[in-house]
């Protein structure tokens, strides 16, 4: 068990045998070879780690310091040609029949590849001018910077004779995002029926709003399918389109608010009903004589005239 999973990418890791500090440059024993120059996998790292972390081996296959989790040399495919490692480095097959597909030798078989358009590839292809001939599905013979292609069994299902290949496993670099920014139109649909999550899916688009790799020149441009509100790049996410999601936050002020008017009134009414009742018995109050507050008398509070002749 390693002590950091970051840096093994893992939980656990073969060890190295004791005294070996550096690996010699590799070479074959008949003819030599020479790995693609400059070649780096999609992680940054070249053909020296590869051979030095026993990531692979010499026909094409994995060494005990590949994780089984990370999926295969496909997976990690890099370069100015986008090789994978088995392709571009002489410690892991490069030049033998191991170094033909992106896969690598595994003890899996593969049944069968699909495109970005999930269309069933062809086994075997060549493309014309190109001497190499694929053998396993997909391939990059052209040295495509999209990845691999392949044609297509049925043109119909893709609309043309080939297309970009689906990961062998696909989904391996995802990650989910719990809190999404982008919220897609509700409801919409191009002119064909197909919603946001199929052109995300088959990498109609990007998220910048360009045509993607499942995307094929002769269909023309997204504004050619948009429906009758808006064409992929403004209604989905994955478009470079959508909205921000509305996050409904519970209000703490309106209940502080709505328990302040209370307060107050009742404050108010209080105070209310003290004034009124001062008002009313001001005079009282007044001048009621010591001792006699509780006497309710219809002269408390009155200063009596004594009656003069006049007021006969």
């Amino acid at each position: 068990m390693v002590e950091s999973s970051t840096c093994e990418d893992s939980d656990w890791g073969y060890c190295k045998p004791e005294g070996v500090n550096s690996v010699a440059p590799w070479e074959f024993d008949a003819g030599g070879c020479t790995d693609s120059p400059g070649w780096k996998d999609g992680d940054g790292d070249d053909c020296h780690d590869y051979r030095e972390n026993n990531w692979c081996n010499s026909q094409g296959g994995y060494n005990t310091g590949w994780h089984e989790e990370w999926g295969t040399f496909a997976n990690f495919a890099g370069g100015a040609r986008h090789e994978s490692a088995n392709q571009a480095c002489c410690a892991c097959g490069r030049g033998t029949a191991g170094g033909e597909s992106t896969l690598g030798v595994t003890a899996a078989t593969v049944v069968a590849r699909v495109t970005r358009n999930l269309c069933r590839c062809l086994k075997t292809w060549e493309e014309e001018g190109v001497s190499k001939r694929c053998t396993d599905y997909c391939c990059n013979p052209d040295g495509d910077p999209d990845g691999e292609w392949c044609f297509v069994e049925d043109y119909s299902c893709e609309e043309s004779d080939w297309g970009y290949c689906m990961p062998a496993n696909p989904g391996l670099d995802d990650e989910d995002d719990a809190s999404p920014t982008c919220v897609d139109q509700s409801g919409w649909k191009d002119s064909e029926g197909d919603d946001c999550d199929t052109y995300e899916e088959q990498l109609w688009c990007t998220k910048d709003g360009d045509v993607g790799v499942g995307w094929h020149e002769e269909w023309g441009n997204f504004f050619d399918f948009k429906s009758d509100t808006a064409p992929a790049t403004v209604a989905c996410c994955a478009c470079g389109g959508g909205s921000a999601p509305v996050k409904e936050v519970q209000s703490k002020t309106s209940k502080i608010l709505i328990v302040s008017i209370g307060v107050s009134g009742f404050l108010a009414f209080v105070l209310g009903g003290t004034a009124w009742y001062y008002r009313t018995n001001y005079n009282k109050i007044l001048y009621a004589a010591p001792g006699q507050e509780h006497v309710r008398g219809s002269t408390l509070g009155k200063t009596r005239v004594a009656d003069t002749m006049d007021d006969c």
